[in-house]
């Protein structure tokens, strides 16, 4: 790898996640976003860096065999999702992400492989080289890499169930749930936490005033 892809390199795995975890929060972030507004707010330099990122997402770690890594041109990722396969392609990951919330069996996206024993001179014996069908589709890429992270994530999937303000909804988000988390973010958890304290301070008032009419009790009329 060059100096020009090295450093495209780094920028798109600064962006997507440098660990399997985060490659996961940052697809959820995606998801959370593509859920509201199913994609209608992003602008097609928004979706034209989607499809990059998906590609790259699609490349790294577990990926689909024979598909790996990320080829770059003049530091930019080639081949990669058109524009219009970016939102089919969230709606099927956010599709297989609500298997693994349900704990649900999750369908690994399978492959053909055309397997050819090539006799080697030098080495004096047969290997075995396989030959991965190019009809591969990016939904298979995609979702095979979304596949194996979930596998070892599921456990900490997590909707947030912060209440949104003036709407009476879930917030719903999708997280990974870290240790005694229960909310997606800190605006959630601040939420959350004054809500509750308004709360008790109206059980408080409560209490104090049946306590008050206790006390004095009913007036007597001579």
């Amino acid at each position: 790898m060059n100096k020009q892809a090295s450093q495209a390199f780094d920028k798109y795995l600064a962006r997507v996640g440098y660990t399997p975890a985060a490659r996961l929060a940052w697809l959820f972030r995606v998801l959370n976003e593509f859920r509201l507004h199913q994609g209608a707010n992003w602008l097609p330099g928004d979706l034209d860096n989607l499809s990059r990122e998906l590609a790259f997402f699609a490349g790294i770690g577990h990926a689909l065999p024979g598909w790996g890594d990320v080829p770059f041109l003049d530091g930019e990722i080639t081949p990669r999702p058109s524009i219009k396969e970016v939102q089919a392609l969230l709606a099927s990951c956010h599709q297989l992400v609500e298997e693994a919330e349900h704990r649900r069996p999750l369908p690994v996206p399978t492959f053909p492989v055309k397997q050819t024993l090539q006799w080697a001179p030098t080495l004096g014996r047969y290997l075995l080289l396989e030959h991965y069908d190019d009809r591969v589709t990016w939904d298979d890429r995609v979702r095979y890499a979304l596949a194996f992270l979930l596998k070892e994530e599921a456990a900490r999937i997590q909707r947030c169930p912060a209440r949104l303000p003036h709407e009476g909804k879930r917030c719903a988000a999708l997280f990974l749930k870290s240790k005694r988390q229960k909310y997606c973010s800190k605006t959630c958890t601040s939420r959350e936490m004054t809500r509750a304290k308004r709360h008790r301070d109206e059980q408080t008032l409560t209490t104090r005033a049946k306590k008050g009419a206790k006390q004095h009790g009913p007036k007597k009329h001579r």
